[in-house]
């Protein structure tokens, strides 16, 4: 009787160990099934913790394999991953990413006083590109640039560009107008200086797709003669509901002070409509500035140099 007992118990033990054999076997070909239909989803253009959110729903892992710039796709979100999307994978598979760090930024490089070629140069090895470039009279030497626009130090993003200002040397026969519209009164009032010519009459027109103090008309026309006794006239635009003031022209006069390394000058003007800068280069020592702006009511200029304010006097 206990010898037939153990042999039953036996029986079932063996039952028992094929059951849970067959069972296990069963689970393993159905999760090895599974994970051979996992399929990778596309991550670019989804932030990192979004891309793990997506992978961890379907036992997948994110793995952050490094960054690059790129100037399409923004900082912190994915630029690319392996797998591709549409791989098929088993669960627990490691998805590498590379994360953007957004547009590569520079610090866009000092070219006033270089030739135009020189400039052009300076800039493309910064990672940046001529815009637009005026030319102008001035009793700088033929070629140079006066003025640059973005000012140096200023970052931008890599590829952009750098609007130009050169020298087409003196006021002589045959000489025309620039087109002076759509540009800053600022910027206009240091070109006209610049060109050795005055401002005779400034007036405002209401415009409010355009923003305020943009240069809208000006008299002589573009391409017009013009001589070394030419008076300029310009309008310029205000918003609705601005006070219709015609601001003045005021031009600075600073001397960078001798010595063996070029200095950081930068001045603000401070009026009615507050203050603001309105010039910021690095400058060779003995180097004469004039600069134009444009002021409304009682005005004040700071000078600063390196940082440090060297003199304050009212305009």
């Amino acid at each position: 009787m206990k010898k037939k007992k153990i042999i039953r118990i036996s029986i079932y033990i063996v039952i028992t160990l094929a059951v849970l054999y067959f069972l296990v076997n069963l689970v393993m070909l159905l999760l090895i099934r599974n994970d051979a239909d996992l399929e990778v989803p596309d991550l670019t253009g989804i932030t990192v913790a979004d891309g793990y959110d997506r992978l961890t729903a379907l036992h997948l892992f994110l793995v952050k394999d490094g960054e690059q710039y790129n100037a399409v796709i923004s900082s912190g979100a994915i630029v690319s991953q392996v797998p591709l999307p549409g791989s098929k994978v088993k669960a627990g598979r490691k998805i590498k990413v590379i994360v953007s760090r957004g547009s590569e930024k520079v610090d866009t490089p000092n070219v006033t006083y270089k030739s135009w070629r020189d400039a052009e140069i300076v800039l493309r090895q910064a990672g940046l590109i001529v815009g637009e470039t005026l030319r102008i009279y001035s009793d700088r030497e033929q070629d140079t640039v006066i003025i640059q626009d973005p000012m140096a130090g200023i970052s931008l993003e890599k590829g952009s560009s750098v609007n130009l200002i050169v020298s087409a040397g003196r006021i002589g026969e045959g000489a025309i107008m620039p087109n002076l519209l759509s540009r800053p009164y600022e910027q206009v009032g240091q070109i006209i200086r610049l060109m050795g010519l005055q401002v005779s009459q400034v007036t405002t027109e209401v415009n409010d797709n355009i923003a305020s103090g943009t240069v809208i008309a000006q008299i002589p026309e573009a391409n017009n003669p013009l001589t070394k006794d030419t008076v300029v006239s310009l309008v310029i635009s205000v918003r609705s509901g601005e006070e219709l003031v015609s601001p003045e022209v005021k031009i600075i006069h600073y001397e960078v002070a001798q010595g063996l390394l070029g200095k950081r000058v930068r001045i603000t003007i401070t009026d009615e409509e507050g203050e603001r800068e309105v010039f910021d280069q690095t400058q060779a020592p003995g180097t004469k500035l004039n600069v134009a702006a444009s002021v409304k009511g009682q005005g004040k200029a700071k000078i600063y140099v390196n940082e440090l304010l060297v003199e304050e006097r009212q305009l």
